[in-house]
Order: structure tokens, then C-alpha cells, then sequence
């Protein structure tokens, strides 16, 4: 899992079945250089343009700003459909948590 930041909102038009019912959010992951105290800035676009964008499927209703920790691959299946049955789903990114807070000594920042 990484952590990331929801950025956004993807709206689409048509969708395949497997994803229907699914929202979709844009998330950004902070490089090494621009985190800790120079924290991702959403009012920045020229800093947001240095950061890694992945959409990501949000079963947990996640807002704009939060912070989140995104499984991939098959751990983003799990999150939406746990056991080995789960290879029908048309998904590689999705948001697994909602994160509340972190522990100051890390030095991490929202």
C-alpha cells in the first residue's frame, strides 16, 4: 500500500459493469522531495504536476484533501472483492484506508 492524497474526482460517462456503482477518485503520491514539511499543496498546481497520479476505486467515500493509503494489484481486488475469486475485476488501484492521523515522530505531515 502506499500513501496518497485524493486530489480529485473522476466522473465518467459510460463505464464497464464490473465498475458500475464505483466512485472514482484521482489520488496523488508525494515524491520523496516534496514531502514532509513541503507537503503536497492542492492550491499548487505547479507542485501537483510533480506528483505521482493514479486513479483509484473508493468503496470508503473518501473527500478531497484526505489522506489514504491505496492497495494495488491484486490487494486492490481484495478491498473490493476478498478471496481467490476476485480476478474478474477490472481494477489495479484502490483506496484500502482512511487515514486519521500518524504518529508525529515519523516527521510525516498532512
Amino acid at each position: 500500500m502506499q500513501r496518497m492524497r485524493v486530489v480529485g474526482e473522476v466522473w465518467v460517462h459510460q463505464q464497464v459493469a464490473g465498475l458500475a456503482g464505483h466512485s472514482l477518485k484521482l489520488v496523488a503520491g508525494e515524491p520523496a522531495a516534496l514531502a514532509g514539511p513541503s507537503a503536497l499543496d492542492l492550491a499548487d498546481p505547479a507542485r501537483l504536476a510533480w506528483a505521482s497520479l493514479v486513479v483509484a476505486i473508493d468503496p470508503l467515500s473518501a473527500r478531497v484533501g484526505q489522506v489514504v493509503l491505496v492497495a494495488f494489484g491484486s490487494g486492490a481486488r481484495n478491498v473490493l472483492a476478498p478471496g481467490p475469486a476476485n480476478r474478474h475485476l477490472l481494477c489495479d488501484a484502490a483506496i484500502a484506508m482512511l487515514v486519521d492521523g500518524e504518529d508525529p515522530s515519523l516527521g510525516v505531515r498532512d
